[in-house]
């Protein structure tokens, strides 16, 4: 068996790579909320964002109900219901399958069976360079493993705080596909996720992580 300090360092090594830090499209990839508003597509009305139409679906998840956004070039938002920073930067979106919200959907219910999803749908992320930094470091993390805020940290500078990172961390809008819950405290601990720690429990479950 390979020890744990060995794998970190093979991960280490595998994120040191140079990374893009702005928005950026990543893969292919799928959301629902009481004081969300939306418009069926066919009123006419489109919600624009930075110049781009959102659309929205709903997917009922073994935890419960999950928001899924995406605009026209790729998937913007997975949100818990309720979750902290629910549907954040989402206006009026039309409420509308698409083909990405689709693929979205198909990879939910294939990670909700115990399965490891092999190909991500098309990610669209929007936020600050440093948060997009942050969040493809995430993608990173393989299904089944988990890596402390400052093992981050430390593949992003030798002087970044963990804090910084855990922020970043804490506004990851695509919960789940970008796996923000295989992060976990220097101790271990199950902390700091947005959709409940309970939430973030059971998905380390899923993946045979934490028992």
């Amino acid at each position: 068996m390979i020890s744990l300090d060995a794998y970190y360092n093979g991960v280490l090594a595998q994120l040191g790579e140079h990374l893009p830090c702005t928005q950026g499209v990543i893969g292919s990839i799928p959301i629902r909320s009481t004081n969300l508003k939306s418009k069926s597509s066919s009123d006419g009305f489109f919600s624009i964002y930075r110049g781009r139409i959102m659309y929205i679906q709903y997917y009922d998840s073994p935890l419960g109900k999950i928001l899924l956004a995406a605009d026209e070039i790729g998937l913007i938002g997975v949100w818990f219901e309720n979750q902290k920073y629910y549907a954040d930067g989402l206006i009026d979106p039309v409420e509308k399958e698409m083909a990405v919200l689709k693929e979205t959907k198909e990879w939910l219910n294939l990670y909700f069976s115990g399965k490891e999803p092999k190909v991500l749908p098309k990610m669209h992320l929007i936020g600050t360079k440093f948060q997009s930094k942050v969040w493809q470091l995430l993608l990173k993390i393989p299904y089944g493993k988990t890596m402390t805020y400052k093992d981050i940290a430390r593949m992003i500078s030798p002087n970044m705080s963990a804090q910084a990172v855990g922020s970043a961390v804490g506004h990851n809008k695509i919960s789940i596909l970008i796996p923000c819950h295989r992060v976990i405290g220097s101790n271990n601990n199950l902390t700091g996720y947005a959709g409940g720690i309970e939430k973030k429990e059971k998905l380390l479950e899923i993946e045979g992580i934490y028992e």
